[in-house]
């Protein structure tokens, strides 16, 4: 994967999901009263809330990590990349939470933005395990290859 690609879809996924997860979170308490959430609905939300931001703001900060890490020697790329591994299989049962999320009882609007976020959550897994797999279990030939050519095309 093109390094500035994966370093800029990063970023944009993240900051989506930040402001659909604090659009989710305001609007459980702005309009509590009209969706009739009881306190286990608001208190799963706080928390899958809570936890899309701090995860989106890891991923944000390794993204903005990529290029120093990227001017660094092949073994400390492979370090990187396997934290980013180790990431998303952290972040896997979160997504399972988001899952349980949209089977709750909620107002059409509400199972409407937690399905874009489901969607945005899955897009950014997929950008990063596509990293992994570019860096990690590609042919090592194939890997220097591409690791160079985006070292001479983003970092000169």
């Amino acid at each position: 994967m093109d390094l500035k690609e994966f370093q800029e879809g990063l970023i944009s996924l993240d900051f989506v999901i930040i402001i659909l997860s604090l659009g989710i979170f305001i609007s459980s308490f702005i309009a509590r009263p009209f969706l009739s959430l009881d306190q286990f609905q608001i208190n799963f939300i706080i928390g899958l809330c809570i936890g899309n931001i701090i995860f989106s703001l890891i991923f944000l900060v390794e993204a903005l990590r990529v290029k120093k890490i990227f001017k660094l020697e092949l073994v400390y790329i492979i370090k990187y990349t396997k934290i980013l591994a180790i990431l998303v299989l952290i972040y896997l049962p979160h997504l399972g939470f988001l899952i349980f999320f949209l089977l709750l009882e909620m107002a059409l609007l509400e199972k409407l933005i937690s399905f874009v976020l489901f969607l945005f959550e899955l897009l950014l897994i997929y950008t990063v395990l596509r990293q992994v797999y570019d860096i990690l279990f590609v042919e090592e030939d194939k890997r220097n290859a591409n690791i160079k050519k985006n070292r001479n095309k983003y970092l000169k």
